[in-house]
């Protein structure tokens, strides 16, 4: 998400990488069959190294779920899933425009030319 090079160095706050809920737990309704947290879908899953995770990530209000979603359909497709998502928090999908995929695209857009 810094853009880190992990490559050239690997010491300090950065080679720590840690999990960010993108859906906080208290938003996500309900269980999955197997009874896990809905939360705890792939799709909610944002790797970050700890100094993005803690100043960008965890503070309310820093970084918009389009921007977070869009980060994530760029550097993790393979569990890119807008409709999974989407569903972590209303099942039935009545709001399917709370994110939509032009709003992702325009933030992530936004991210790659302020960085």
């Amino acid at each position: 998400m810094c853009g880190y090079d992990f490559t050239r160095f690997n010491w300090g706050d950065y080679r720590i990488r840690e999990i960010h809920h993108i859906e906080r737990r208290g938003h996500a309704t309900g269980k999955k069959e197997d009874g896990t947290p809905r939360y705890d879908e792939k799709c909610n899953f944002f790797s970050a190294c700890r100094p993005c995770h803690q100043d960008k990530l965890d503070s309310v209000g820093t970084m918009s779920h389009a921007l977070q979603l869009g980060i994530k359909m760029r550097h993790d497709p393979k569990y890119f899933d807008l409709e999974q998502w989407l569903r972590l928090r209303d099942q039935s999908l009545k709001s399917t425009t709370r994110v939509t995929l032009k709003e992702i695209e325009d933030a992530l857009d936004w991210w790659e030319n302020q960085n």
